[in-house]
């Protein structure tokens, strides 16, 4: 009996750009459901600089935007870090301000309750 490696159908080292991705299982499902999203595909072919002899490099580019982000979360995500960039301006790096915000803080709670 002979040992051998298993035939690996011309393959010798798989490298991760041969795999399958998650791009290659969710082609189906965005052909399918497509019309939701802006879908924009781009492929580009070139010279390959390091293989000449494969003179054809092909890159391919996906871009989705989810307009049920834009319409629905977008706004509150954008008022969200327009009120963090206001309150930015209580920010000073100094204590004896903050013990300040602390116990005016205080004093509105004891007078409120």
């Amino acid at each position: 009996m002979r040992r051998a490696p298993a035939w690996d159908c011309g393959f010798g080292y798989v490298t991760s750009r041969m795999q399958y991705n998650s791009t290659s299982f969710s082609m189906p499902t965005r052909r399918l459901y497509g019309f939701l999203f802006n879908i924009k595909e781009s492929v580009k072919s070139g010279v390959n600089p390091y293989f000449p002899m494969f003179n054809n490099r092909f890159l391919y580019h996906l871009k989705i935007r989810d307009r049920v982000w834009h319409i629905f979360y977008k706004p509150f995500a954008d008022a969200a870090f327009w009120l963090a960039r206001r309150a930015s301006r209580l920010q000073h790096g100094k204590i004896q301000l903050y013990l300040l915000y602390s116990f005016v803080t205080l004093i509105a709670l004891l007078v409120f309750s």
